[in-house]
């Protein structure tokens, strides 16, 4: 902000300096207005000098040639006014003028110069921030990828290769950015950020879906488990009671072990109306299946 404010301050120098009009005022006012045309000359002067000084501009001898230059046009107008000659010392002026004018605008140049390259060197560092940011993010992906194969999923070869394909691109981005090409370097990220967008769909779709698989793997756990636990030595349990309360225990059982079976029948309902096929529910209701048909066999003993 401070350099941009640099601009305002050298054109406002350059505004403020007088225009010829100024020195075509009434003979009446001629040698005040021109006193007044060398002041604010002068203080032009000076501010330009202590504006070069503080931002570190050196001049090129031939522009330094013209702020000499308009000191000395300025005596010579301080001089000329004083003697009554009001023509020959707005002549004076008139090229002082010129030659504040030269310096001015070469500041101005300058300080443009410096904000271009300030510009450059902000949206650099903004590019490669975001070229490791993406690039991290596309490692992760490619993790996730090998993770994925890992626990036995099949991961398209359009994946693997545009995986493969915009972490190159970027790699090209940072060799573009050396090189000081910045519109090519944000070209070249854009690209592959246009890459990833076009498969992070189905790579989210696959994991989604082993995400799914381990839920569904919890849940069948649990029900098994539960399976176990209430049928576990479930013929000496029942052999050392009362009949009657022998068979509303083993009721019980059934009824529990159903409940469990029909929930993983929801689920399993679930998953195929979400276009989904896991493994494991049907060996699962398959063997509590065979748990009740157990656990009735065992009833019917006791019924006779």
């Amino acid at each position: 902000m401070l350099k941009i404010a640099s601009i305002a301050i050298v054109s406002i120098l350059i505004t403020s300096i007088l225009t010829p009009s100024a020195l075509y005022a009434a003979d009446t006012r001629q040698k005040t207005n021109l006193e007044k045309c060398v002041e604010q000359l002068e203080s032009s002067i000076s501010r330009i000098k202590e504006f070069i000084e503080k931002r570190g501009i050196s001049l090129p001898d031939d522009v330094m040639e013209n702020l000499t230059k308009a000191k000395t046009l300025l005596e010579n107008a301080k001089n000329l006014i004083n003697e009554g000659k009001y023509d020959e010392a707005k002549e004076c002026l008139k090229e002082a003028m010129k030659c504040v004018r030269i310096v001015a605008s070469y500041v101005c140049k300058e300080v443009r110069e410096e904000i271009r390259e300030m510009v450059q060197e902000k949206a650099a560092i903004g590019l490669e921030v975001a070229i490791q940011t993406h690039k991290k993010f596309i490692e992760r992906l490619n993790n996730t990828v090998n993770s994925l194969e890992e626990m036995g999923t099949t991961v398209s070869d359009e994946i693997k290769n545009a995986i493969k394909e915009s972490y190159e691109i970027l790699n090209n981005a940072l060799s573009m950015l050396k090189e000081g090409k910045i519109n090519e370097t944000a070209r070249l990220l854009g690209e592959s950020k246009r890459i990833i967008a076009g498969i992070i769909g189905q790579l989210n779709k696959l994991v989604k879906g082993k995400i799914e698989e381990a839920r569904v793997a919890k849940e069948i756990g649990k029900h098994l488990r539960r399976m176990e636990e209430i049928t576990r030595d479930i013929e000496n349990k029942v052999a050392g009671r009362r009949r009657e309360e022998a068979i509303n225990h083993l009721k019980e059982v059934i009824n529990k072990l159903n409940e469990s079976l029909n929930k993983l029948n929801q689920l399993k309902k679930h998953l195929w109306g979400k276009g989904m096929v896991i493994k494991g529910i049907d060996e699962a209701a398959s063997r509590i299946r065979e748990k009740i048909d157990h656990v009735e066999k065992i009833g019917k003993g006791i019924s006779k």
